[in-house]
């Protein structure tokens, strides 16, 4: 996908075959899973026919569009988003965000932070300052690298970053250039992403896209980084709402590291813990 997607803003029809063809779905099967006639369907693409604001729902529910995207086909059908984009600071958040300093402040002196769906940091614990410090100055970083908020993919892949200190380097980018991949197979509109994308893909030392190496025997990827004598390795596990409403809701993500070895365990239990 190509920004060529967001030369011209999108109709409703250009909106709902997009999404249709992002799930691989044929008309005769959504007509079926929307509870709609393949004709009335087949008109709704062409543009023959408006749908009502209710058919709207339905189709983006059939086709599991995200939130803020529900909202733009809304949009472009002519009527009003119905989803909220709350900021977490904003009073109808409080409990949300209460939420999420318990989870934070539980999990140290483990390191836990919450980002958006292109990793921009929202909120990060205490632990995870100390984690960084060993190897960077955060502000400084995200000072350096650019971008209009802190943003975690510029922090770890950018040279100025945590990038120098990655011993695992090759599978680790190839980790988030598949992210993006990802990302953009299943929302092709996220043009925060495409723009990260195109920006990181011409950092220094990024590799091609390319499988992961398979080799270990660990289960997971870990981060591996090293500064002199010292040694880390960590795995995330990601968190999110069961049951958003609210379009920042949906995109929040909650990722938790842990230590991948008897080593990491030491450093984080003498190190980051809050004394």
């Amino acid at each position: 996908m190509t920004s060529a997607v967001f030369a011209s803003q999108p109709t409703f029809p250009d909106l709902l075959r997009s999404w249709r063809r992002v799930h691989k779905v044929s008309q005769g099967d959504l007509s079926n899973i929307a509870g709609i006639s393949q004709r009335h369907l087949s008109f709704l693409e062409s543009g023959r026919s408006s749908p009502s604001r209710d058919m709207v729902m339905r189709l983006a529910e059939a086709l599991e569009v995200p939130l803020r995207e529900t909202n733009s086909m809304l949009q472009a059908a002519g009527f009003a988003g119905v989803y909220t984009e709350h900021q977490l600071d904003q009073g109808e958040m409080r409990e949300a965000r209460n939420a999420l300093a318990v989870m934070l402040k539980h999990h140290e002196p483990y390191g836990a932070m919450v980002i958006d769906r292109n990793w921009n940091l929202i909120m990060m614990n205490d632990a995870s300052t100390r984690l960084f410090a060993h190897f960077i100055d955060p502000v400084q970083v995200w000072a350096e690298v650019g971008g209009d908020k802190p943003n975690m993919i510029r922090a770890t892949l950018h040279e100025k970053g945590l990038r120098p200190y990655i011993t695992n380097w090759d599978d680790f980018a190839c980790y988030f250039l598949k992210q993006f991949e990802r990302e953009l197979t299943s929302n092709p509109y996220n043009r925060e992403a495409r723009e990260l994308l195109d920006e990181i893909q011409v950092y220094p030392d990024m590799p091609e896209p390319a499988s992961i190496n398979v080799a270990e025997t660990r289960p997971f990827l870990t981060l591996s980084l090293k500064k002199d004598d010292l040694s880390l390795q960590f795995f995330t596990m990601v968190s999110t709402f069961g049951t958003p409403l609210d379009v920042t809701l949906q995109e929040i993500r909650i990722e938790t590291f842990f230590p991948a070895d008897e080593v990491t365990e030491g450093f984080v239990q003498n190190q980051l813990r809050d004394k």
